[in-house]
């Protein structure tokens, strides 16, 4: 569907982009996620044709054109203020001389399957963010883009607006099959409602795979710390855990890794008088509860649901699942 095919971009001698290499698959939903300054915004732009790229190469299946268009949506919406909100989701065809009854039959029907039919008239400062962001997505599929690329669609959200939008996003994207590539810092959202997802750190791509493998398969310590906090238990301390049958073989000897990694939603404890590790410190991070603990000279962090044990408590620990690195 879409190769981007060993694209560097430099600004002001610094490279923004490094050779990157990436295969976008039709119909598919691609997240490209990194912290800030990644060069997500600029790979984005250089696909959609709004920047040139140094060195390398877009090659898509169909060439770029009005019938096939790449559109982007960006963060901070960028709806016309002058116009309502049909006249918004219709500008497109306006600017196609399509003819009026048909460009407001379409846009309604799209306001209709957006669930905003109601502010139809109404104009963008009416709106809160989330409505403003279906305008936008709106507008950009009224022209039935080959690719639709969402810059940073959680950025101006709340959190407790960003998982609906996330799930309404995912279902827009199935219902008109159209392949759409986004580029975000919110992990969990795209993780979420991706079909794949690239890693991109320092204006290199590190790793391309599914959710599932990126999360629990980093190709290295950074990706794994990037996608979320680590536990590193150096290898001699393994025996202070209880280890399922399935990991003995993960934690033998390894000439090149010292320490095993694992997450800490891995992990689980209880109250034992005789374990091996001292309850450091309890703080309460909304739905979840992070748990320090001591063992020896080292500190484990440990996700749970439940308050079961207080400071200064001695517990026993299992892990349950290592990170497999550069798997």
């Amino acid at each position: 569907m879409l190769k981007v095919k060993n694209v560097s971009k430099e600004y002001r001698g610094r490279k923004v982009l490094k050779n990157i290499d990436l295969h976008i698959h039709q119909g598919e939903f691609f997240s490209i996620v990194g912290p800030s300054g990644a060069g997500k915004s600029t790979l984005m732009r250089i696909i959609s044709n709004l920047e040139k790229q140094d060195s390398g190469e877009i090659v898509s299946l169909k060439p770029y054109s009005k019938e096939n268009p790449v559109i982007m949506v960006f963060q901070d919406f960028s709806l016309f203020p002058h116009l309502t909100v049909l006249e918004n989701v219709a500008y497109g065809l306006k600017m196609r001389k399509i003819p009026r009854q048909m460009r407001e039959e379409r846009a309604s029907k799209l306001l209709s399957w957006f669930g905003i039919s109601d502010k139809a008239q109404e104009f963008p400062s009416m709106l809160s963010a989330g409505q403003k962001q279906r305008v936008a997505i709106a507008r950009a599929l009224i022209l039935n883009p080959m690719i639709l690329i969402l810059d940073e669609p959680f950025a101006n959200l709340d959190k407790n607006l960003k998982m609906n939008t996330a799930l309404f996003i995912k279902k827009t994207q199935r219902e008109f099959g159209i392949t759409t590539i986004m580029v975000t810092h919110d992990q969990e959202e795209a993780f979420y409602i991706s079909d794949r997802i690239g890693i991109l750190i320092e204006g290199r791509l590190i790793q391309t795979d599914t959710p599932e493998r990126v999360y629990n398969q980093p190709v290295n310590r950074e990706t794994a710390l990037f996608l979320g906090q680590i536990n590193e238990i150096p290898r001699e301390y393994l025996s202070f855990f209880s280890l399922p049958d399935s990991l003995i073989f993960d934690t033998g000897k390894d000439e090149k890794n010292s320490s095993v990694i694992c997450r800490y939603e891995a992990l689980s404890f209880f109250p034992d008088p005789n374990g091996p590790g001292v309850v450091t410190g309890i703080h309460v991070w909304g739905k979840m509860i992070l748990y320090t603990i001591g063992i020896k000279d080292i500190t484990i962090g440990v996700y749970a649901l439940q308050m079961s044990v207080q400071i200064g408590e001695k517990v026993s620990l299992t892990i349950h699942h290592l990170i497999q690195q550069g798997a």
